[in-house]
């Protein structure tokens, strides 16, 4: 995984940035304990985000299926990450729209229990993913179809909350038989005696930085101060 420092999107944007007046209170939801959060964590306790007005609050919400409906509720101001939700909202006509993207590759792995030999021993057994078709389930399912099984009939998928760290319980518990995790809880699995069956390493733009399309409008200056925050943040990485 690779941080971009900038953001060729938005730089037209910052050209023109109000100065931040007062402070403002952002909440601003991440998907999962993984890498690709580590910049929102750091910008906000180094207290970057303040200096453009901004008391941004970072937020644990599980997974794009529950991200989305929080943003577009206003329960959250931003998403970082949760890309396989925010497109598929998109594509269903809810008016998001993208900032930007934190990183080009997207690693991940397969873990299973130790008995498990290739993809294939995996038919009729339990996979565990999170609550909603994210970036995980679509990667399980592209391998379960390029090895010759259907993820709707040849294996039973059970969907758990808690995020990555609720699905490395359930497979250590052997409530599940294999479930896909992002750095570092495959290597903290695998030091737990599971097995890394698949790795991948996909090129993806990834770590979505995103709004909805009223909140840009209305909270131009609001928006430009966080991608300048955030920005600064992933310098300080």
């Amino acid at each position: 995984m690779k941080l971009i420092s900038s953001l060729p999107i938005v730089f037209a944007m910052i050209a023109v940035a109000p100065l931040a007046h007062g402070i403002e209170k952002i909440r601003v939801a991440y998907p999962a304990i993984a890498p690709g959060s580590t910049p929102s964590w750091v910008t906000a306790e180094k207290g970057i985000w303040r200096k453009y007005g901004l008391d941004v609050e970072p937020i644990l919400v599980s997974g794009g299926a529950r991200a989305v409906p929080a943003l577009v509720g206003g329960s959250v101001h931003f998403i970082i990450g949760s890309d396989t939700g925010v497109t598929t909202g998109r594509l269903q006509g809810i008016p998001l729209t993208r900032l930007g993207v934190t990183m080009n590759t997207l690693g991940s792995s397969l873990l299973t229990q130790p008995g498990i030999q290739s993809v294939r021993d995996l038919k009729g057994k339990i996979l565990g993913t999170s609550r909603g078709r994210d970036a995980s389930y679509a990667r399980l399912a592209k391998l379960l179809r390029d090895n010759g099984m259907n993820p709707n009939e040849d294996v039973k998928i059970l969907q758990i909350g808690a995020g990555e760290s609720g699905r490395l319980s359930a497979l250590k518990a052997g409530v599940i038989h294999a479930t896909m995790l992002f750095p570092p809880l495959d290597l903290i699995a695998r030091n737990e005696g599971l097995k890394v069956l698949v790795k991948f390493d996909v090129p993806t733009p990834g770590g979505g930085i995103n709004t909805t399309s009223a909140h840009l409008r209305q909270n131009r200056g609001q928006v430009i101060d966080f991608l300048k925050g955030y920005m600064e943040g992933i310098h300080y990485m």
